[in-house]
């Protein structure tokens, strides 16, 4: 097993994304904000599109913590890199600021797609 973490942001705003590579499946953990936490759990499984053609694709299934918002974040994310990298993937989430305001939930979104990047960047499609 290979992980890596990196990382987009500071202070409360920050986001770390750590990865761990389990042979062709992979294990996103994200969490940012003042009280990182387990809030949702998203699980892909690549396969080709519904639409024909053999585009690549993936199905997910999602676990959300009652009164928690990342369901969106983690099965857009699971969909996105078991689609791109051919995989199996697991994300989980959890990003909180106490009293957030729009502008503070906004700047964390950023950042966790930026951090999202850079780990997409360090990731290899499964062969």
């Amino acid at each position: 097993m290979h992980s890596f973490s990196v990382a987009a942001g500071e202070g409360a705003h920050r986001v770390e994304v750590l990865c761990a590579l389990l042979g062709g499946d992979i294990c996103l953990c994200i969490g940012g904000g003042e009280r990182p936490h387990i809030g949702a759990a998203a699980l892909a499984v690549p396969r080709q599109s519904l639409r024909g053609g053999g585009e690549p694709s993936a199905s997910a299934s999602v676990l959300c913590v009652t009164g928690h918002k990342e369901d969106e974040l983690v099965r857009e994310t699971a969909l996105r890199f078991a689609a791109r990298l051919g995989g199996r993937v697991l994300v989980s989430a959890g990003l909180h600021i106490d009293e957030a305001r729009e502008e503070d939930i906004c700047l964390l979104l950023d950042n966790c797609r930026a951090a999202l990047g850079l780990a997409l960047e360090r990731l290899e499609p499964v062969s």
